[in-house]
């Protein structure tokens, strides 16, 4: 049984190495077989790129939500039940961020219907990442998930999105259906 590794380094190189494989058996490029056109870039070069990228993106998602589900069982033991679904993500910003990553949210908006903004203008995980959006997309998938999982398990089914900026990083919490009554003003 092979390991699947969730990394897109991994699995780009794993792409090229198969791929000048199968170049190399078919004598389908002129020249060497093993050397890449230089004109062509690695995601150029893989049409798969984006289903594979999609697919690692899923699998963290997977992982972040497992995560998530099991911190909020972890930590509903010692807070008291919740009367709506504010009241639940004012417990994500303030208590269960802290607990995650050392601080809280530094900005929770809402527009009462359902939509949640979270910010965090310096989220520690992405604070040393410099160049790549796309290397902290990936961490904030993870951190999306767990948001997902925790909400999940306090009866919140939501939808969560992530933007960054680094090193800011805002999540869009929409709720789509919630054990909890919506007052709509």
């Amino acid at each position: 049984m092979e390991v699947i590794d969730t990394t897109v380094e991994t699995a780009k190189a794993k792409y090229i190495k198969d791929h000048n494989t199968y170049v190399k058996e078919n004598n389908k490029l002129k020249g060497s077989a093993t050397e890449k056109p230089a004109s062509l870039k690695e995601e150029q070069m893989d049409p798969d790129y984006e289903i594979l990228s999609e697919l690692i993106s899923s699998k963290l998602d997977a992982i972040g939500f497992r995560i998530g589900a099991r911190i909020s069982e972890r930590y509903s033991v010692d807070i008291p039940c919740f009367t709506d679904d504010l009241s639940v993500i004012k417990c994500l910003c303030k208590d269960i961020w802290a607990f995650l990553f050392g601080k809280q949210i530094d900005n929770l908006k809402t527009n009462h219907k359902g939509v949640f903004i979270i910010q965090d203008y310096r989220f520690r995980w992405v604070t040393k990442i410099k160049s790549s959006k796309e290397k902290a997309s990936q961490y904030l998938t993870v951190v999306s998930g767990i948001v997902r999982g925790i909400l999940d398990n306090y009866g919140i089914k939501a939808t969560v999105a992530c933007d960054v900026d680094l090193p800011r990083c805002t999540f869009n919490i929409t709720v789509q259906s919630s054990v909890f009554k919506r007052n709509v003003r």
